[in-house]
């Protein structure tokens, strides 16, 4: 065996042109797959930070849709009746998202973290590095003012001090003892950095309609998801009987904690993965051409050796062992590619795939590495290799050895192996054709708003310091007036949440005159409460009416502005203007807010997202923790970033202001996820588009050199360059041609699959079918034409000589 892998690196190493290309292809194919696998197995294979993370679920409040139940945090009283009632879980435990205004410790900053029920870290199976978990006294109400630091809190404000748990935090004006320090890597909910005790009162309940709570539980050993949901359904039901006015409709939703954490990024990742599969076989199907190719000009070293005494197992297994060498150095440069690869794109990375920061070549990676070189092995050294029978090795000496060779069997199965390259690229080509008509779709839909020029912030008061409504008004719109005097600044307004980026929150209303449906019908909008001059400085247009003014005040008519899919929801074909809607069911006794005004729609969340109905309150006559801050600006908005926190910070140096970026920035952010897969298919896409052409190139020059002695008696019989250009040219386009046929039937299969990553496209989009098969034509005309003019340049006097 060492003497032949020392032969067969000779060989290799004399045959550079051969060599070189070859690592190139299997160095591309298993780069690319090498690299998304260490994506995918970092967001949907590595394990979990919790123990037994199998048996670990998230319970959520179901309400029908338009199309599929629709998912909502957990009412507080439902969760109280799960926790009273016999569940398939051992245990629940529930916690409430929320941010803390960290002070003391340097500039003020707005902290995420949750607050939390005593049970949850037991219900997750995960302990302190330092100190303990909450007590069940400290869980009761009114709870007590402890905190639990996440360790990269821990580590970035206060250096990993091991004293932190004798200190104390002011949070939201408050003194909060530390009494523990959570694990690297683990930050539930949502990117949390600390927790506080939830404290739920189970006598002071928030009403029903409220959903305020993610729930995560335990599942009973033997217990499966199905059997959960059936469970928690039938519960559902009960309390749906017991209490009609506020739960008749809703329903319970049971996912596994990863299908939650995961959300939809895990189709996404399938689908690149799949991608760079069909790379690398293109990169397969290259190199086993060239192999093949490479068998046919050895043919008479080869009946030499066989004639001598050589058996056909020894020369296979020579032939194997050169195709190892390619194969596991041809890896070990993929994996090297991918490594850099992956390092590249980190900062490209959306903020669903943080989990890819801390990415790691493991053994899961190296593993899959290793299966994919063997598979690279198996194709282009195996088969070849076992296709070839004992005349084949026997058959290079003498004429009829020389005229074997380019017979129509072989030449056939080369001929077959580049059609379904072709193939294999025209699916990548509309794919990536398809992602990038879908996401410049998103780019272009119609915001409803101007994003240009506008700078946004986001501003939390702490319910220690501001529980009177007035103070946090007060505070605002004096921020407010200072803002809009600030040279550049034309015109600045609040709203609890702004358009794309900030939380979805939702209220459930009543409208006069409109009796529900059907029982348990909920009607739900978008709930913004607003300051005068939101509509000017966002840009939206009024339709009709009036916007939030100045008078709007808490001891003035309570009014309401709607937007046009909520005109047209509700008062269908009727002027919306004077009539009267309120917060909750009808049986709720809550002050009914006039209609004043109709406004254009916004797209108000994802993009892709369907619009729905909003209505918008003025923030004097509501109350809301906090706001995100618009300004627009004649400029750069950037340039006035530090001026407004300036403002803010001079009028309570406690108050965080944070997440400062433009508009455009939000809107970039948000496509995060949908850029990152367009540019990886991208990459990918041309990876496999080159080595298709060099996949045809390489044949058509084999071609070319086995049909030389044709071509030459063609040309001695006076047929015109012209004409031999015309015949290799004409070979190559019905190759690639053959390829468009077969890639066609191939997408039909994929339709569906690709529809669920469209926005706006068809997947028989005619734009990136139609471009995608022209591209491939032109490159295939590209890799047809070197060989074919070489052709036309044949010595006729060396081509018979050599007869």
């Amino acid at each position: 065996m060492r003497q032949e892998l020392r032969l067969s690196a000779r060989r290799l190493w004399k045959s550079p042109s051969f060599t070189l290309l070859a690592l190139l292809c299997i160095a591309l194919g298993i780069g690319s797959n090498v690299a998304v696998f260490s994506v995918l197995s970092a967001v949907l294979l590595r394990p979990l930070p919790f123990a037994d993370a199998g048996r670990l679920a998230m319970i959520f409040d179901t309400h029908p849709g338009p199309g599929p139940d629709e998912e909502y945090e957990v009412s507080p009283p439902n969760y109280a009746a799960w926790k009273a009632k016999q569940t398939p879980f051992t245990e629940i435990g529930a916690e409430q998202p929320r941010t803390y205004s960290l002070t003391g410790t340097g500039e003020p900053e707005r902290l995420v973290g949750a607050e939390v029920s005593a049970d949850l870290f037991h219900v997750l199976g995960v302990a302190p590095r330092l100190g303990r978990v909450f007590s069940p006294a400290e869980d009761t109400p009114p709870g007590v003012d402890v905190v639990i630091l996440g360790d990269a809190l821990w580590r970035d404000h206060f250096g990993a001090d091991p004293a932190i748990l004798r200190r104390k935090l002011r949070l939201d004006g408050r003194s909060y003892a530390v009494v523990g320090v959570m694990p690297p890597g683990f930050d539930f909910p949502d990117h949390s950095r600390l927790w506080t005790p939830l404290a739920l009162d189970p006598y002071k309940l928030p009403g029903r309609q409220f959903h305020s709570l993610y729930v995560a539980g335990r599942l009973r050993r033997g217990t499966a998801q199905r059997q959960a949901q059936l469970a928690m359904a039938a519960l559902a039901g009960e309390l749906s009987r017991e209490f009609p006015a506020s739960n008749a409709g809703w329903g319970v939703k049971v996912k596994t904690m990863r299908e939650h954490l995961v959300g939809e990024v895990r189709p996404a990742l399938l689908f690149l993965q799949g991608a760079v599969c069909m790379v690398l076989l293109i990169a397969c199907v290259n190199v086993a051409n060239l192999m093949l190719a490479r068998f046919e000009g050895r043919r008479a070293e080869f009946a030499v050796r066989a004639a001598l005494g050589e058996t056909r197992r020894r020369l296979i297994r020579q032939l194997l062992v050169e195709s190892s060498i390619l194969s596991f150095a041809g890896g070990a440069l993929g994996i090297a590619l991918g490594w850099f690869g992956v390092r590249a794109l980190l900062p490209l990375v959306p903020p669903e795939l943080l989990a890819v920061r801390d990415l790691s070549f493991d053994a899961r990676v190296l593993g899959y590495a290793l299966l994919s070189i063997l598979a690279v092995n198996a194709l282009i050294g195996v088969v070849p290799a076992f296709t070839r029978s004992e005349s084949d090795l026997r058959s290079g000496l003498g004429e009829d050895g020389r005229k074997a060779s380019a017979g129509r069997r072989r030449r056939l199965l080369l001929s077959s192996l580049v059609v379904a390259e072709v193939a294999v690229a025209m699916t990548l080509l509309v794919a990536a054709g398809l992602l990038t008509r879908s996401f410049l779709a998103l780019q272009q839909v119609h915001l409803g708003y101007d994003p240009g020029n506008l700078l946004t912030m986001r501003v939390a008061f702490p319910d220690q310091l501001y529980a009177s409504r007035d103070r946090k008004i007060h505070l605002l719109q004096d921020a407010l007036g200072r803002i809009e005097a600030l040279p550049g600044v034309r015109s600045a307004a609040v709203s609890m949440v702004l358009p794309v980026g900030d939380p979805e929150i939702s209220a459930i209303i009543n409208v006069e005159g409109r009796p529900p449906a059907m029982p348990g019908e909920v009607l739900l909008v978008n709930n913004r409460f607003v300051s005068p001059h939101y509509f000017q400085t966002l840009r939206i247009p009024l339709l009709s009416g009036r916007g939030i003014g100045e008078g709007d005040r808490a001891d003035t008519q309570l009014v309401v502005v709607v937007s046009k899919a909520m005109a047209k929801a509700f008062w269908p074909g009727q002027n919306p203007l004077g009539r009267r809607v309120r917060r909750g069911w009808a049986n709720m006794v809550n002050p009914w807010f006039t209609v004043v005004g109709v406004v254009d729609d916004v797209q108000d969340n994802a993009l892709d997202a369907k619009i729905g109905a909003t209505w918008y309150l003025a923030f004097t006559q509501t109350s809301w923790p906090e706001y995100s801050l618009a300004v627009r600006t004649a400029g750069d908005p950037a340039a006035v970033a530090q001026p407004v926190r300036r403002i803010f910070r001079s009028l309570d140096p406690e108050l965080p202001v944070g997440q400062v970026k433009t508009m455009e920035q939000r809107l970039a952010d948000s496509l995060g996820r949908q850029r990152f897969s367009a540019l990886l298919l991208a990459i990918f896409t041309g990876v496999g588009l080159v080595l298709a052409a060099a996949g045809l190139y390489g044949l058509m020059s084999y071609s070319v050199r086995q049909r030389t002695h044709e071509l030459g008696v063609r040309m001695a019989l006076g047929a015109r360059r012209g004409s031999v250009l015309s015949l290799v040219l004409r070979q190559g386009t019905l190759l690639a041609g053959a390829g468009l046929v077969l890639g066609a039937g191939l997408l039909t299969f994929l339709v569906r699959l690709i529809e669920s990553f469209l926005f706006n496209v068809s997947a028989a989009d005619p734009v990136s079918v139609g471009g995608a098969a022209l591209l491939l034509l032109a490159v295939a005309f590209l890799a047809s034409l070197l060989p074919a003019v070489r052709a036309t340049r044949i010595d006729l006097v060396d081509c018979f000589r050599n007869q």
